[in-house]
């Protein structure tokens, strides 16, 4: 999933060794108001799935996963349909914003090539999707979509065609968030010509960049994911420490502190690594920490 970016790099210095000068922003940009695509952005991550034994024979599950983009104005979405024999990647798709109508709206598109799209209406935690396409019978007809939220982890999604009686339901099926697999990881570290070691590891997060951001640049994000005990004093110069042991205190035994040296606004963040007891180091020639 391509979601929000940011490059952390740790950097472990020798005591002679200095980072080089790198571009630095100090001034953080203004707070920008949510976007209306914002009010969807609890479907993005993990994989939605729901039960599909009943459709049809050796049929197991249908997967739909949703990320945001990578300038985050709009979010991407798949559907795949898992059976016994495999699995079919069926539809891919997006959700976004129309400036000039005020309303949100989608389009996906199947293995055939043909586009369906159409408008996007929210009323609390009904979205309701309107289009025009082939219903079971392979005939065009004016259809609709609504997915209901239950929780932030579980939706019922209903399938319906509009008829000479009406609304005629199609099928329904409840979607629950799983967790899914982890995200691919790249170790991208290198040693710099000081003789520095650069350690980088990069991922892709399927979650708006504001929230990944604040995850590690405030001390109530880094606490949910980090450490229980955490102190920091976000700025060029600062420091984040933690400490894994929830009956400890920062200074105490066991606390890591990493000086800030550097940060880009929403785009990068450089630790220092000073090295001490309390970090495992492979033979120096690996150029590597554990």
């Amino acid at each position: 999933m391509k979601g929000a970016k940011i490059f952390l790099a740790l950097v472990a210095l020798t005591p002679c060794a200095m980072l080089g000068a790198i571009p630095t922003q100090d001034k953080a940009k203004k707070t920008e108001a949510p976007k209306p695509i914002a009010a969807l952005g609890w479907l993005v991550g993990g994989v939605w799935t729901a039960d599909a034994t009943k459709l049809a024979p050796g049929m197991l599950r249908i997967e739909t996963r949703y990320q945001w983009s990578d300038n985050n104005a709009f979010i991407r979405f798949n559907t795949h349909f898992v059976s016994e024999t495999g699995t079919m990647k069926n539809y891919d798709g997006q959700f976004f914003w129309i400036p000039e109508q005020s309303s949100l709206g989608m389009w996906y598109m199947n293995p055939g090539n043909s586009i369906t799209q159409g408008p996007v209406r929210l009323d609390g935690d009904v979205m309701e999707m309107s289009f025009r396409a082939e219903d079971f019978e392979g005939k065009q007809a004016d259809m609709r979509v609504k997915v209901t939220r239950k929780t932030n982890d579980d939706y019922n999604w209903l399938l319906e065609e509009n008829t000479a009686g009406g609304w005629k339901q199609l099928m329904t099926l409840e979607y629950l968030r799983l967790a899914g697999s982890a995200q691919e990881v790249h170790n991208t570290s290198y040693s710099t010509k000081a003789g520095e070691r650069v350690l980088r590891i990069e991922t892709i997060v399927p979650m708006p960049l504001e929230q990944v951001w604040n995850a590690w640049t405030t001390q109530d994000g880094l606490k949910e994911w980090i450490a229980p005990v955490v102190a920091i004093d976000f700025r060029i110069g600062g420091t984040i420490s933690t400490n894994y042991d929830r009956k400890t205190k920062i200074g105490d035994s066991g606390t890591i502190t990493l000086p800030i040296t550097n940060y880009i606004e929403r785009q990068l963040i450089t630790l220092k690594v000073n090295l001490n007891d309390s970090f495992v180091v492979l033979p120096s020639k690996t150029g590597h920490l554990i």
